[in-house]
């Protein structure tokens, strides 16, 4: 029992610390506008509808959908589920990261590799960002399980489930591609070299293939690529090279000040193992660094949540230093434990303290993306909800995926996020520019719009463009601004109510397929 006592300390380490840092923050909100995006192609699902055909407008691969589906199919229909899902996740990446240190350190580097990834994990970034339900979460979890699988693999079977566990990664993030790097090294050094990698390769190739089957029975494998591959990559480079490495020097050196103790301790532990880069444990972790960093800057906006992608590979090369300190001399080791407590003093005081430090953060239980202080955006579903059928359809105009959650509807469009018909992004420095889908031939995203209006027939239509108070206000894209949009609008919907800054337009009856003019609503 005692030889386990390293192991449950470490354990116990890295829950309660996560806990203490987090727990606060289980609530039924949006903490990431992308968690909206997300819970409505969950809501799509089960409707049977495919993120990427039925709803476009999202960057991300469908698997965070189908990982939000089922938490709402066991737990109930709740953000706090989500929330809770990506606490258990982050620990259970934690304690893979504590286990392949183990491999490479023994017992003795179980606790260093607990404090050190939960101070890692808690010491940057506004706290919305982090606590989302992010695809980084998810995706990484399934990278590093894949990691520790080729690790400690003696079998065919352990082959072939880390490369499952690698297609399940990419289909959260296609960044989380970059891990193959680390991944495929520790497959090609095995004992069975090329059944190893022939295993690996089956297994990703099986779970993507199992994923485009039901897009290739709809005709959606071109639709699929346009907003897996085409949008992502259109999203992520808009800012040019320079803005690139501008964006990229600037979010380091943020991260820098929040992380330098591990960040210190990493440094220290690249050195030490640079001595051991020609043999497996050093090859191993500078590849993860590699294929860590190439993630993170596989785009051009280097938000909080993606730096979650370098956090184990930070957290060994600390334990690594670590390692190296505490074998020095007693003023070194004395460092050592003046570092490790600065840490956990910036963990402690930043996520437990954010509506301390933070004046911007809204109430608990209030979005920091609510529509104003009355949330107009659940005034907006909760009016839809009484108003209309479980099977009905209703459109927002603008970007506000919040209330099709809150009304338990369907977008009435598969523009669901107005991103292909004005163009819109959240950070994108071309917003006036049409993205229209390619895969759709000569129908360009006007014509997209008004044929899902006609086939869909949103019961209503929810008008954000006089809000200025969102995080992401949509003054700037009136609906007059599309003269074929407000034709359709003016010809088959009538002015019903305005709920706290939002305009609503219902359905007339019966529906006209023809715009009358292109005169303003």
């Amino acid at each position: 029992m005692r030889a386990h006592w390293p192991r449950l300390i470490a354990y116990t380490l890295l829950v309660a610390g996560m806990a203490f840092c987090r727990a606060d923050f289980l609530d039924d909100v949006f903490y990431n506008i992308d968690e909206g995006e997300y819970v409505v192609a969950a809501d799509a699902l089960g409707h049977g509808w495919l993120p990427g055909l039925d709803l476009l407008g999202s960057s991300k691969t469908p698997a965070i959908a189908f990982l939000c589906y089922t938490l709402f199919h066991l737990f109930g229909r709740s953000l706090a589920v989500i929330h809770v899902a990506q606490l258990v996740m982050v620990i259970a990446t934690g304690l893979l990261v504590i286990e392949i240190a183990r491999r490479w350190w023994g017992a003795k580097a179980l606790i260093p590799a607990a404090l050190l990834f939960w101070i890692a994990s808690n010491s940057f970034s506004l706290p919305q960002r982090v606590l989302s339900l992010n695809v980084e979460s998810p995706g990484l979890l399934f990278a590093v399980f894949a990691l520790w699988l080729l690790l400690t693999a003696t079998d065919s079977v352990a082959f072939l489930t880390a490369g499952i566990a690698l297609g399940i990664a990419i289909m959260f993030r296609q960044s989380f591609v970059f891990f193959l790097i680390p991944a495929f090294y520790l497959a090609n050094a095995s004992e069975r070299r090329w059944r190893a990698l022939r295993l690996v390769g089956a297994g990703i190739a099986g779970s993507w293939l199992l994923l485009l089957v039901p897009y290739a029975v709809r005709g959606g494998l071109g639709w699929a690529f346009d907003s897996w591959v085409r949008y992502p990559l259109d999203y992520a480079s808009d800012i040019g090279l320079t803005g690139y490495f501008e964006a990229l020097w600037l979010n380091s050196i943020e991260f820098a000040q929040r992380e330098w103790p591990v960040l210190l301790l990493a440094l220290i532990g690249a050195v030490v193992l640079w001595r051991d880069r020609k043999i497996l444990r050093g090859k191993f972790l500078f590849l993860l660094a590699m294929g860590s960093f190439l993630a993170l800057s596989s785009g051009s906006r280097f938000t909080g949540q993606y730096w979650i992608q370098t956090y184990p590979a930070l957290a060994l090369f600390a334990v690594a230093g670590w390692m190296s300190l505490a074998a020095r001399r007693k003023i070194l080791r004395m460092g050592l434990v003046a570092l490790v407590a600065v840490g956990a003093l910036l963990s402690l005081g930043h996520f437990p303290f954010w509506r301390v430090w933070d004046p911007s953060v809204p109430p608990k239980g209030i979005s920091p993306y609510a529509l104003g202080e009355d949330q107009a955006e659940r005034l907006a579903g909760d009016f839809a909800k009484q108003r209309t059928g479980p099977d009905d359809t209703i459109l927002v105009w603008g970007y506000c995926p919040q209330i099709y959650y809150h009304a338990h509807r369907l977008p009435g469009v598969r523009d669901y996020i107005m991103h292909y018909v004005t163009g819109f992004s959240p950070g994108a420095f071309r917003p006036l520019e049409e993205r229209a889908p390619r895969s759709s031939g000569h129908l360009r995203a006007q014509e997209m719009f008004l044929d899902d209006l006609t086939g869909r027939r949103p019961q209503y239509i929810f008008d954000l463009s006089d809000i200025s108070s969102g995080e992401f206000p949509f003054v700037q894209y009136p609906i007059t601004f599309y003269p074929p949009i407000a034709a359709y609008v003016r010809a088959n919907y009538a002015p019903d109510t305005v709920l706290s800054g939002v305009l609503v337009y219902r359905l007339k009856s019966p529906l006209s397929n023809l715009p009358a003019s292109s005169e303003q609503l």
